[in-house]
């Protein structure tokens, strides 16, 4: 009906010629953007970087291995000089949440899940006698944090419940954990952290010290004759912090 109506200011001699046009535009349209979105997937599974080997993988072939050399070269030759299509490509997969780690399709797949968590930080603690601070903390000081409940995590339910199988609902947040926690941009980060202590304020009238973002990493295959609470061996690295 909206077609017949914008029609209807045109000349009826031009009409059923539009009008006839209508079926192929719509056919090609259709294949067009399966040929963008496949193109935009395609885009997004060319690594960056070798993804590396291990005894898990038997070696390519000299011929293959060469050929994915120069697939990656050519990508990142390409992606440093921001070619007219590498934005609307990654654009669409970031949108549409088309974009996939390559190393999950990959001989050598990641064996370690990642989520994501924006924890207040209340206070602070002293180290006890013969504690070191966890390898790779940001900060220089020698105490702990204190965390409060965390305000935004990529995960819902609890984390345990989620790493043995799917969530209830699919939701963004995997996603977004999996593309920030992927680049760790320090705009991004800053921002969630910033969005966290908004969140905070708006639901409790405490004032925390600061804000950390996690990354909770634990084995995807877990050793299931452990009990519950010791499956997954479940480690934690701040990527950020913000301390007022």
């Amino acid at each position: 009906m909206r077609v017949k109506f914008y029609l209807s200011f045109i000349a009826p001699a031009r009409q059923e010629k539009l009008l006839s046009l209508l079926p192929p535009l719509k056919k090609w349209g259709v294949r067009a953007f399966c040929v963008f979105h496949v193109l935009a997937v395609m885009w997004w599974l060319i690594p960056n970087s070798d993804y590396g080997r291990d005894v898990r993988i038997a070696p390519p072939f000299n011929w293959l291995s060469q050929g994915e050399e120069n697939l990656i070269y050519w990508k990142r030759y390409v992606a440093n000089r921001r070619w007219f299509f590498v934005k609307p490509l990654e654009d669409y997969a970031f949108a549409s949440t088309s974009y996939q780690s390559w190393r999950m399709f990959a001989p050598n797949p990641i064996n370690v899940q990642a989520w994501m968590a924006a924890y207040p930080v209340m206070g602070w603690r002293d180290l006890k006698p013969g504690e070191e601070l966890p390898p790779g903390t940001p900060w220089k000081e020698r105490r702990l944090p204190i965390y409060d409940l965390p305000i935004f995590r990529g995960y819902e339910g609890e984390l345990y419940e989620r790493m043995q199988g799917a969530p209830l609902l699919y939701g963004y947040g995997f996603k977004i954990s999996e593309g920030v926690l992927g680049f760790q941009g320090v705009d991004v980060l800053r921002s969630i952290a910033d969005y966290s202590l908004r969140l905070y304020q708006a639901k409790s009238t405490m004032k925390p010290v600061g804000f950390h973002v996690l990354r909770l990493n634990a084995p995807i295959v877990p050793e299931f004759n452990l009990p519950r609470e010791k499956r997954g061996a479940l480690t934690s690295s701040v990527v950020f912090f913000h301390h007022y």
